[in-house]
This record gives structure tokens, C-alpha cells and sequence, in this order.
């Protein structure tokens, strides 16, 4: 179909098409995707290739976050990919400060990924992510073994975590 209107206050008119539509659509990454995707490679073993990458202000800092659990990274911003060699925090003990600035998906994903290492990482944010409630998140952790600081007011970040867990079930509310 077209659409064809001269002005704001015109009548539109609607022409249907006289054959299929032959269009490429590029559509930009997701900040959510990205952010898990990012993660899930940097706890995977070996080297993932991420493609339709979206870099915003909250992929940034899930960026820094996953360096700090020790993923090497190397990314093409112009072709929207990174590849990612993961870690295994189990094992390599990373001891991280991850700035996770205003993302509160990067710091509630990276603080029980965080708790998988008997290394002392500490995860805080900007002035807007610390007036966020991190208390449920804090107790799962706490419940599965993870030592948990609360570094300023209780149930806040900035926060130190220090694993390993010991595993186990967690409810969370959604």
C-alpha cells in the first residue's frame, strides 16, 4: 500500500499494492538482548560472535561489567558485533568495581553472576541506580550462600559480593 497526503490535515489515500513488497528492513539491536546476550557469552566457555548489537549507555556498562568478570572482548561497533571469550568466574576468581552508571539490567544480572566467585567484586551506579531497591535480590543472594555487603544504605547498591554460592532454589518477585 501507499499513502499519499499533501499536508498534517489531509485525507490520506490508500493505494493497494499491484505486487508484493520488495523491501529490506534493518532493524536496530535490543538494549535487553544485547544485555543478556552479552552476559550469556562471557559465562560461556570458548568464543561467541554477537551480531545486531545495540551500544547505548546500558550495553556500555554491561560492556565493562562482563570485562570486569574477566570475557575478553573485541568490538566493532561499526558492524555491530563483538566477539566474546568467556570465563568461567569459578575458576579465574575476578575481583571487579563495575560502574553499572544508570543499568539497572547490568546490575542485577552481573551481581549473581558476581556471587559464582570466591572474589570480592564490588557493583555500584550512578546517583539514580543507587536510589533503586536491590533488598529482594540482596536476600536471594544471601539465601544461596553469597556474602553480600551493603556498602552504603541497606538494601542499595553500592554492594560487595563475594561467593561462591553454594547453589541452590530462589524466589524472586516479579
Amino acid at each position: 500500500m501507499t499513502f499519499e497526503a499533501s499536508s498534517p490535515s489531509d485525507v490520506a489515500l490508500v493505494h493497494p499494492l499491484t505486487a508484493p513488497a520488495n523491501v529490506t528492513i534493518q532493524l536496530p539491536g535490543s538494549k535487553s538482548l544485547t544485555n543478556r546476550a552479552l552476559l550469556c557469552a562471557a559465562l560461556a566457555e570458548g568464543r561467541s560472535q554477537l551480531s545486531g548489537v545495540l551500544f547505548a549507555d546500558d550495553t556500555r556498562a554491561m560492556l565493562h561489567a562482563v570485562s570486569g568478570v574477566g570475557a575478553q572482548l573485541e568490538i566493532d561497533e561499526s558492524a555491530n558485533t563483538v566477539a566474546v571469550t568467556g570465563t568461567d568466574p569459578r575458576v579465574t576468581t575476578p575481583t571487579a568495581h563495575v560502574d553499572a552508571d544508570q543499568s539497572g539490567t547490568t546490575s542485577r544480572f552481573i551481581l549473581p553472576a558476581l556471587g559464582l566467585s570466591p572474589g570480592r567484586s564490588v557493583v555500584d551506579g550512578s546517583a539514580q541506580l543507587r536510589g533503586r531497591p536491590f533488598g529482594p535480590l540482596i536476600d536471594a543472594l544471601r539465601s544461596v550462600g553469597v556474602r553480600v555487603d551493603e556498602l552504603g544504605e541497606p538494601g542499595y547498591l553500592p554492594v560487595s559480593v563475594t561467593g561462591p554460592t553454594r547453589g541452590g532454589s530462589v524466589e524472586l518477585p516479579g
